[in-house]
């Protein structure tokens, strides 16, 4: 017995005690948060690394969430919408237009602290008739919590 529980203490000590993540009541609250956009270009046949001196535009803005009727919501420049958390799982999400265009979404969300966290979002877009139309965007919301 006492080997399972000094088994299960060095666990948790080397693993941690599981993965932080974002929750709904984690975003309730202010937060100040700076967007950043990037492009990368197409070259040769691919996509190039993003690039932060191609592209790059930084803003920042206040963002509000708070919860009504059980749902969450996020305020940001007058605007109010819905936010659903499980939009930034992280999974790919591909569709093909009769045109002979494909798009690639990845929207994840990553917990950096109680107070701090990223949204990522990329699209990609490929026009299988015209290359000059290919685009490919990263967009970037880095948000701290405004302290009271």
């Amino acid at each position: 017995m006492k080997k399972l529980i000094l088994m299960t203490l060095v666990s948790i000590a080397l693993f941690g005690c599981g993965e932080k993540k974002v929750t709904e009541d984690m975003l309730i609250g202010d937060w100040g948060c700076t967007f950043a956009r990037y492009n990368a270009k197409w070259e040769n046949g691919l996509f190039q690394d993003f690039d932060a001196s191609h592209g790059k535009a930084t803003n920042k803005t206040l963002v509000r969430f708070y919860t009504k009727d059980n749902q969450l919501w996020v305020e940001s420049e007058k605007k109010v919408n819905p936010f659903n958390l499980n939009y930034f799982s992280g999974e790919s999400s591909i569709s093909k237009s009769a045109f002979g265009i494909t798009t690639k979404n990845n929207n994840s969300i990553e917990y950096i602290s109680s107070d701090k966290f990223k949204i990522k979002t990329i699209y990609e877009s490929r026009d299988e008739v015209d290359e000059t139309n290919n685009n490919k965007e990263k967009t970037e919301l880095i948000c701290e919590r405004i302290m009271e």
